[in-house]
């Protein structure tokens, strides 16, 4: 009876363990870039629809709900917006402005955190600056969400906002937001654009609800 050389059931093995290896490396390739290509996807389309909807006056108020037009600013890591606000799956999180005047810009938001495991934090930047940095208490609501955006920031037209999320994290499912199995992380609500140096307006009651 023939029998295979061992030589040939050697070469035989490894050549099905490099195949094995060569799959798994372009699974995680095609993971990996997939994943950036739909984060491409969505700047893409927020850059087009801030290009066609600057911001020329100001104090400008957004909110951040299902149907309204400025859902249209916000960038990669977002889940579509429902009726509580945007809610935040992956971080970072873009939101992109087309803010015309340039100068020293205050911004008002409302975010709601769920994610109150110790020493979650929620950190807000722009091109690569921190402008704030939250940490998560016992309630939902974060406070002291006023941030100053300087002039220096803004280029071409462009505020470029990112949301991070550090820490341990204990996803909030109950929000009206999310749908079956979407863990809500961080919730946008709405967000005031004023001149730094305008003067501070009376609470808005509606940003209390």
């Amino acid at each position: 009876m023939k029998t295979t050389p061992a030589w040939r059931r050697w070469l035989l093995l490894s050549a099905l363990f490099s195949l094995g290896l060569l799959y798994i490396g372009a699974f995680i390739v095609f993971r990996r870039d997939s994943r950036n290509f739909l984060d491409a996807v969505e700047e893409a389309r927020a850059l087009d629809h801030a290009a066609a909807h600057p911001i020329s006056t100001l104090p400008q108020r957004m909110v951040f709900h299902t149907g309204n037009a400025e859902c249209g600013y916000l960038g990669a890591g977002w889940w579509p917006a429902g009726p509580d606000g945007a809610s935040l799956v992956r971080s970072p999180a873009q939101l992109l402005l087309p803010v015309v005047t340039r100068r020293d810009l205050r911004l008002d938001f409302t975010l709601d955190a769920y994610v109150p495991a110790p020493g979650a934090s929620v950190t807000l930047t722009s091109r690569g600056v921190t402008l704030a940095h939250w940490r998560v208490g016992d309630q939902p609501r974060l406070t002291h969400t006023r941030v100053v955006l300087p002039a220096a920031l803004q280029r071409d037209g462009m505020v470029a906002l990112e949301l991070h999320l550090q820490g341990p994290r204990k996803a909030w499912k109950g929000a009206r937001a999310a749908k079956p199995g979407i863990e809500i992380w961080l919730l946008l609500r709405d967000l005031t654009i004023s001149a730094a140096d305008a003067r501070a307006s009376a609470p808005d009651p509606e940003r209390e609800t």
